[in-house]
């Protein structure tokens, strides 16, 4: 699978909140940079630079690169989830282990951290020196040592619980530091994307005009009106590719039905989000009604013959620990083995779609438009039969 892509403006576990910090950064009119938090078998948060460099008018390359330092990140990741895990109160991380045990481990994570990066110089020496301070104070230790010595649901000692707040709040700060503070690029880098942009130029120079009509006016939603009345716009996505099939919403690119075409990406990015926040809790049929539109998100499982199948283990809120989202490939293979855990690897594929219908469109038509589009996307894909049932 694809590694998930964590949204940049969260990427720390639950606690003090710190100082936002935007993390895009407009390089030039035709180059945008962005910090992306991956989840990889090492690290949930492992920290990319995006970078998004326009190579012809309405062509865009997107150049994935590791931040410096990045190899840090799952060292202060995990040092993060056991301070966390302490303030929580609930020890669940570590309830077979001893107190000194747990400190030590804290301690090693301390120490490597500190090593690894003593040649650092400015906010980020000043940040690990004040960790250092506060992990090394004598009665901090003494008090966090009595807490982790206690049985499970045994309260945190107020000194221990403002001393243990004030490490994870400093802990917060450097990962802050080192990914989502601007820094500049090494030459190296920089160099090599250069040379990556350069080489897409020639090779894409003769064909750049029909890719630019392709992306504009690749499925147009006039195409739809006829067969589904009232829709004004759907995502659909086969969960075995990953694939996405959209029409453009590119109405004009002058006066007020420009506005109007990103008034109409807002409702829909907007109502997608809510979507995925009710999948999120267990919901995988959801419709609803906000002014004048009428939105709907189906997802389905079928066999390899495209055949309906019930699902065998029920799905609920917190039984798959990553956000589902359009990019979010890697929660839906998680879905997929925990709902069908006598299934074959494989076996099952996942299909979702998206609607946006005008408000006076009865729920009837919405339900028999979503097989309708389903059957048509299906057929498409070159596979023969589908037999779709809610």
């Amino acid at each position: 699978d694809m590694p998930s892509i964590q949204r940049s403006s969260s990427p720390l576990p639950k606690g003090e909140p710190i100082q936002p910090v935007s993390p895009v950064i407009r390089s030039s009119p035709d180059h945008i940079r962005q910090t992306a938090f991956l989840s990889t078998q090492l690290c949930n948060f492992y920290p990319y630079q995006l970078d998004f460099v326009q190579i012809f008018p309405g062509m865009v390359i997107v150049l994935l690169s590791e931040i410096p330092r990045a190899n840090h990140a799952s060292s202060l990741c995990q040092l993060l989830r056991l301070l966390t895990d302490l303030l929580s109160g609930q020890k669940s991380q570590v309830q077979r282990v001893q107190g000194h045990v747990l400190y030590d481990l804290i301690n090693t994570l301390l120490v490597k951290l500190a090593t690894a990066m003593k040649k650092a110089k400015g906010n980020i020496e000043r940040i690990l020196e004040d960790i250092r301070r506060r992990w090394d104070n004598a009665e901090f230790k003494s008090s966090l040592l009595s807490y982790l010595e206690q049985g499970a649901g045994t309260e945190i000692p107020p000194g221990a619980e403002r001393s243990l707040t004030g490490l994870h709040r400093k802990v917060k700060e450097l990962f802050l530091h080192l990914y989502l503070y601007p820094y500049d690029i090494p030459p190296a880098v920089s160099q090599a994307m250069t040379s990556i942009c350069e080489k897409a130029k020639v090779k894409l120079f003769d064909y750049k005009d029909y890719l630019s009509v392709k992306s504009q006016r690749n499925i147009v939603m006039t195409s739809y009106l006829d067969a589904f009345p009232g829709l004004v716009h759907f995502i659909y996505i086969d969960r075995r590719t990953n694939q996405l099939t959209a029409p453009s919403l590119n109405i004009t690119d002058e006066g007020e039905n420009h506005d109007a075409t990103q008034f109409l990406k807002d409702k829909i990015w907007n109502m997608t989000c809510w979507m995925y926040g009710k999948l999120a809790e267990g919901v995988t049929v959801a419709t609803a009604r906000e002014g004048d539109y009428h939105y709907s998100y189906f997802m389905w499982f079928t066999d390899y013959q495209g055949a309906p199948k019930q699902i065998q283990e029920a799905y609920q809120e917190g039984d798959v620990s990553i956000p589902p989202g359009i990019l979010s490939g890697q929660f839906y293979s998680s879905l997929k083995r925990h709902c069908f855990p006598n299934c074959l690897p494989g076996s099952v594929n996942c299909y979702e779609l998206i609607m946006m219908h005008v408000g006076l469109v009865n729920v009837q038509y919405i339900f028999t438009h979503r097989q309708m589009l389903a059957k048509q996307f299906f057929e498409a894909s070159g596979d023969t039969q589908m037999n779709l049932v809610l």
